[in-house]
């Protein structure tokens, strides 16, 4: 058996607990999962909070924009939106703190080529990581051809649930830092 205390992890003996899981397993997920997660699938707590997936994104929305350095490496992140959702550009250095955003909706194709390539041009990122589901892979073909380093992925329930909860695990561990952005912060809350 097992008990959070104080966002701990303490051992806590129960007479139903299963003889075969052993407590440094318990400690290996512990370490590894979000700590909603944890509490639901190997606690088995029935959460009533609301749903927010992510704790401690105040905290980590501490950050004012930056100016690139060619001493630093970037990377880019791009969710492209659909009809009525935004299109988003994430910028983060080599520690992983975000250091721009770039978000908006109802512009066309070729203008978000062109703001990606604009962005491209300014922060010089090692790799631009783009969907490349839906409208992703005809606008990855363009990025390709204007010479921006992109590299598609396929988002599916199981990757989109996997970035979820590796993101979730790095808020609670406090290894994101993102810009000051109260928009950004009320989405993710």
């Amino acid at each position: 058996g097992a008990a959070i205390e104080d966002g701990r992890l303490v051992r806590r003996p129960h007479p139903l607990e299963h003889p075969g899981i052993p407590w440094s397993e318990l400690v290996a997920l512990w370490r590894a999962m979000p700590e909603r997660a944890f509490r639901q699938e190997i606690l088995a707590e029935f959460l009533d909070d609301g749903g927010g997936v992510f704790r401690g994104v105040r905290a980590a929305a501490r950050l004012a924009p930056g100016v690139p350095d060619p001493r630093r490496e970037y990377v880019v992140g791009v969710d492209w939106g659909r009809s009525h959702d935004f299109t988003v550009y994430c910028v983060l250095d080599q520690t992983g703190a975000q250091v721009a955003l770039d978000r908006f909706t109802g512009v066309d194709a070729v203008t978000a080529i062109d703001r990606l390539v604009a962005l491209d041009q300014r922060w010089r990122p090692s790799v631009v990581l783009a969907e490349s589901n839906a409208m992703g892979g005809p606008i990855i073909d363009a990025l390709l051809r204007a010479g921006v380093p992109v590299q598609g992925f396929a988002t599916t329930a199981g990757s989109k649930q996997r970035l979820i909860d590796a993101l979730a695990l790095a808020f609670e561990q406090g290894r994101v830092v993102l810009l000051d952005h109260p928009v950004q912060t009320a989405e993710l809350e």
